[in-house]
């Protein structure tokens, strides 16, 4: 078992790796971000997250430590695991959007395709190159379903540190603010991916679960 600030810091980390990727593209792609959607994304990540180690916890209660401990560690390697083959996985979902244009789910009077998913740059939907308010929340749910499963797989086990939310506050602002800056620097559009260190983190923190 690791000590609960390490494990803290290392969730937290990988969990903030997508923001880092989206928001980098949003950079590169000349889109201006602002400081209220930008602090909009991270603090429905954070909702997400800490309603997730909520609803683990109070189950927790009714489920045995050995049971608990196996659940979080199976839920932490499914999630792990669909990181690590993000690009393969969002290729295929590509496929399936192109094939069925009716695969949409309406938030805000906006139609959200499946293919936001793949290209989080298609959530500017106005093309006025600004990331609006409606369009924050939309990116900010997508980069949010990670954070509630394993948000969900730590507080099953009970045994965790709230600082976890702090830092990913802290690693999810650094990470977006950064990603975007870097992104503004780059003037050849570049594909970046590196879902795969936050899949494999979340790998090694399953299996620390469990030793």
């Amino acid at each position: 078992m690791t000590n609960p600030i390490i494990e803290s810091i290392l969730f937290s980390l990988a969990l903030s790796l997508d923001s880092f990727i989206t928001f980098f593209g949003y950079g590169a792609s000349k889109i201006n971000v602002r400081i209220k959607p930008l602090l909009l994304t991270i603090l429905i990540n954070i909702l997400m997250l800490l309603s997730g180690i909520i609803l683990g916890k109070s189950l927790s209660y009714f489920l045995s430590d050995n049971f608990s401990k196996y659940f979080s560690f199976s839920l932490l390697l499914i999630v792990g695991i669909i990181k690590f083959f993000s690009e393969i996985i969002k290729m295929w979902l590509s496929k399936v959007a192109k094939k069925n244009n009716k695969i949409k789910i309406s938030i805000f009077n906006f139609n959200l395709f499946l293919d936001v998913v793949v290209d989080p740059l298609k959530a500017d939907v106005d093309k006025d190159k600004n990331l609006s308010i409606k369009e924050a929340i939309i990116i900010g749910i997508i980069l949010s379903f990670d954070s509630l499963c394993v948000g969900f797989g730590i507080g099953i086990e009970n045994n965790f540190s709230y600082l976890i939310i702090l830092f990913s506050f802290i690693t999810n602002f650094s990470f977006s603010v950064f990603g975007n800056y870097l992104g503004k620097k780059i003037t050849k559009k570049t594909n970046i991916n590196i879902s795969w260190i936050s899949g494999l983190t979340l790998i090694l923190l399953a299996f620390l679960k469990i030793i």
